[in-house]
């Protein structure tokens, strides 16, 4: 009997406390909702003072490099434009196939180039402003000596 009112007890027990929210330590308390207030502004007066800043950017120039060291000959037509830059920087690393202008306006101005070099121009009839093919140009370029088929030294340029 005695086995009895102890289980009784025991299960009256966590009933009561089950019912009432368990033990005051286990007992999740919720928090009261929060007043809303309006955001205040608030002004932040310690920034530290403003430092002058300086840059210097310093572009850098293309310039002419060099020739390469073996002609270039093509068969019915002008050389790849990708090609010819493949030969410039495998000869000279870093470099590529020089426009026109690059080499006119080198400075140091390049040595005597020889009859005719490939060299890279803006293509015609073409709406793209940056599409490049193949030109060459030579010591007494007058933009219409035709190019031919080469072999000619590729003029490259690089930094």
């Amino acid at each position: 009997m005695r086995r009895i009112v102890v289980t009784s007890f025991i299960v009256f027990s966590a009933l009561t406390l089950s019912w009432i929210g368990g033990a005051s330590g286990q007992r999740v308390r919720e928090a009261a909702a929060a007043t809303t207030r309006p955001p205040t502004p608030v002004e932040v007066t310690n920034f530290p003072a403003a430092a002058p800043v300086t840059v210097n950017v310093i572009t850098p120039t293309i310039h002419f490099a060099g020739f390469s060291r073996f002609p270039l000959g093509t068969i019915g037509g002008l050389p790849n434009v990708l090609d010819l830059n493949r030969v410039c920087n495998a000869d000279l690393p870093g470099t590529r196939t020089c426009t026109k202008d690059e080499i006119a306006l080198s400075i140091p101005p390049p040595p005597s180039s020889p009859d005719r070099a490939w060299t890279l121009e803006s293509a015609t009839g073409t709406s793209n402003q940056f599409s490049l093919q193949a030109g060459c140009t030579s010591e007494f370029d007058t933009d219409i000596t035709p190019c031919g088929q080469g072999p000619y030294l590729i003029a490259c340029c690089g930094f």
